[in-house]
């Protein structure tokens, strides 16, 4: 495999990774988080476009020679948070109505960028939603959720896009596809995205009906930077909200056909172990 892990090997990888840097602490500035927390859905703001959209694309686009500017955010990783332990994240409240307990306990003011930041995670990760949707806050966790959506006896593998930066890269440049892009031949994955929050939490969601796609793409910036991108195609997107900031950069009606976009290196997909892939 190009970027994939082997399950023996996956604990130690998830540990080396999920604790070397991948999210945004909620002690850093809202606008470094790639989150709109002003809005119940950072992807929804059709009127202000920000440099972190850039990842959209079709399934058309999936050829070789494709170009299309992509933003890789650069991560520091002593200022990211890390997992707790299962024990550790069970005996801390995490609910909104337990909000200013918490912000308490993490000594931030009220109406500060950070307590806004715990605020909007505390507020979608309450909020109940149909099928395998859940916020994770430890790796145990995380580790359980997989294989209950996948099954109990299934082996997986976990990937996420691999940057390779040169010291003066851009975080927005454009990169072109340097082959043609390798579907895994999976029906289920999941996809994880770290939230701004003091310690590790991670938003997972499930799509189990084969309707979601997963590639592999090798990527060269205009930089001469390389990736190892791992990228999402959603066939169905008749109930996303008509105002997704996906319809705003392709140009394209609202909910009018499938969308692609790529998984960021702080993002991560797990897909059941395939012999050979």
């Amino acid at each position: 495999m190009d970027f994939g892990f082997a399950s023996c090997c996956l604990f130690l990888f998830v540990v080396l990774v999920l604790q070397c840097g991948y999210g945004i602490s909620a002690s850093m500035a809202i606008n470094q988080q790639g989150a709109d927390t002003s809005q119940k859905n950072p992807m929804i703001n059709k009127d202000d476009i920000k440099p972190y959209y850039n990842v959209w694309f079709t399934p058309k686009d999936l050829y070789k020679g494709f170009t299309m500017p992509i933003y890789f955010a650069k991560s520091d990783p002593s200022n990211s948070p890390h997992f707790l332990t299962r024990e550790e994240s069970e005996s801390i409240p995490f609910s909104i109505s337990k909000l200013d307990n918490l912000l308490s306990l993490f000594s931030i003011p009220k109406e500060t960028p950070q307590a806004k930041a715990i605020t909007y995670t505390l507020n979608n990760c309450d909020e109940e939603v149909e099928g395998h949707h859940i916020c994770v806050s430890s790796l145990e966790s995380m580790l359980d959720l997989v294989q209950k959506t996948f099954g109990s006896s299934t082996k997986f593998d976990l990937f996420t896009s691999i940057t390779y930066p040169s010291q003066n890269s851009p975080i927005l440049q454009n990169y072109t596809f340097l082959k043609v892009p390798q579907q895994f031949q999976v029906q289920k994955m999941m996809a994880c995205h770290p939230m701004p929050y003091p310690y590790a939490v991670f938003y997972c969601h499930g799509h189990l009906d084969g309707s979601t796609r997963v590639f592999k793409i090798p990527l060269k910036g205009a930089n001469g930077d390389k990736v190892d991108a791992i990228a999402v195609c959603h066939s169905h997107t008749s109930n996303w909200d008509e105002d997704h900031i996906s319809f705003k950069i392709l140009n394209m009606k609202p909910r009018s056909g499938p969308v692609c976009h790529i998984i960021p290196h702080n993002n991560f997909v797990w897909l059941p172990l395939v012999s050979g892939q």
